[in-house]
């Protein structure tokens, strides 16, 4: 026994190893300025203004502020000590991955609180997170994509120790992670899901001494996390008029993506083999909401750091895909598996699938808002990562030919293999391929540091 949970201590090691140095390697050698938004503008003006600008300044100026705060002091850090302003750009893009190998370590920590802790599939579970592409490509970035997913998994992970504990420290420590959660992006919002549980859970169990329990610390503390987490969205509401206030209220740029308008996007098709023969953004697949979604989750779907003009990209990508679709289809099966047992699920796992299902949910009514591919991200699910490996480990159990060490050691190295071999083909051909993205390298913004 103490073998076999040996071998899968060393496995999970190994795992979160190779994830951490696929991130760190990827943003070692992607340019700070090669994003898919313009991050740098609005750090920019945080460090020469030292407050925040007006949402409709910039294309990313309406974004919550935390991350700017935190980005514009960690630059000002790295310049005193560096004097060099490409170095302290590519300290922020580091520092993001280093968000993302936390991700990793906290996901790991959710499933040790869930009762697959024990199971050998845990290895598997954290393999395919581990080199995810679409984490990969945005922990290599300037954004705040990768610290809200880290603190959203932070929050999920905090919830699940204080549905155990019950510990006020713990609760507490959920309300700050949630605040930073709301003021790091709009959807972070989401997580007050947690926090109203908790608050109604508390008033139910003690629902005989209702009015006593209002004035409790798990109804009182998540009441006013909700006023703090709401105050930045009605501040932008007072000043732009805009409820969930967007950059595209402002700004055109969009307009000219297609598909351009609801009658033209499919939500019932999905293109596997189209983007096999052609694995980049397409005429045939934009169109297709599932299939932009698939392919921006599992490849460089919007040609961001390699390029149709390279050598053998479409093995690389068809490798991606297959793999991408082959979980997919596991997960489809384990999941009627574990609907046919009919296993009661826990009020825990229930209010997890819901966040995760919140979470799935941002693309698709940003596509109904802004019907545009750049509405179709997978990007926007990201943050409930961890609530998908949990979901994925519960579903995977259920596969009888997965019982076998033997196999599931095998497909984790088989996982592993494909995630390096992939950052490694980025990395080779990334000097090639920056010169000709689909979009621009943002320009560099000035800085005035005394």
């Amino acid at each position: 026994m103490e073998t076999g949970q040996s071998k899968r201590d060393y496995a999970v090691i190994l795992v979160i190893t190779v994830g951490a140095v696929l991130r760190l390697t990827l943003a070692f050698f992607n340019a700070p300025n090669n994003t898919y938004d313009d991050y740098l503008e609005p750090i920019a003006y945080f460090i020469n203004n030292n407050h925040r600008p007006f949402p409709g300044r910039c294309w990313e100026c309406y974004q919550p502020p935390l991350f700017y705060y935190i980005t514009s002091g960690i630059y000002k850090l790295s310049f005193s000590l560096t004097h060099n302003y490409f170095y302290s750009w590519k300290t922020i893009q580091l520092v993001n991955s280093i968000f993302s190998c936390g991700t990793l370590l906290v996901t790991y920590g959710i499933i040790r609180c869930s009762s697959i802790r024990h199971s050998n599939i845990v290895p598997l579970v954290l393999a395919i997170a581990a080199i995810y592409p679409r984490d990969i490509y945005t922990s290599a970035t300037i954004s705040n994509d990768s610290l809200l997913t880290f603190i959203v998994t932070l929050s999920i992970f905090l919830f699940s120790k204080y549905w155990n504990s019950f510990s006020m420290f713990t609760l507490a420590c959920l309300c700050l992670s949630v605040v930073a959660a709301s003021f790091t992006k709009q959807h972070g919002l989401i997580t007050l899901s947690f926090l109203c549980a908790i608050a109604l859970s508390h008033l139910y169990h003690n629902r005989k001494n209702l009015y006593k329990s209002l004035l409790t610390a798990p109804v009182v503390l998540p009441f006013l996390t909700l006023i703090i987490c709401l105050g930045d969205e009605l501040w932008k509401f007072t000043v732009t008029n805009h409820f969930l206030v967007s950059n595209q209220h402002f700004f055109s740029y969009a307009k000219s993506q297609p598909p351009g308008s609801l009658d033209k996007i499919s939500f019932s098709t999905f293109h596997l083999f189209d983007l096999v023969n052609n694995p980049f953004l397409g005429k045939v697949t934009v169109g297709s909401y599932w299939t932009v979604l698939f392919a921006g989750s599992w490849f460089d779907y919007e040609w961001r750091f390699t390029s149709p003009k390279l050598p053998q990209v479409q093995f690389i990508s068809t490798s991606l895909y297959i793999l991408g679709f082959l979980v997919l289809l596991l997960f489809i099966v384990g999941s009627i598996s574990l609907i046919k047992r009919s296993r009661k699920i826990s009020y825990h796992n229930l209010l997890l699938g819901f966040v995760g299902i919140c979470f799935f949910l941002v693309p698709l009514l940003q596509t109904v808002r802004f019907p545009y591919f750049s509405s179709m991200k997978g990007l926007f699910f990201l943050p409930a990562s961890s609530i998908i490996c949990l979901a994925l480990g519960y579903c995977l159990s259920e596969i009888k030919w997965l019982v076998g060490a033997k196999i599931r050691y095998f497909l984790t190295a088989i996982i592993l293999l494909v995630g390096i071999f992939h950052v490694s083909y980025v990395v080779y051909y990334l000097s090639i391929s920056l010169p000709i993205l689909s979009g621009p390298l943002w320009q560099y913004p000035r800085i005035i540091i005394p």
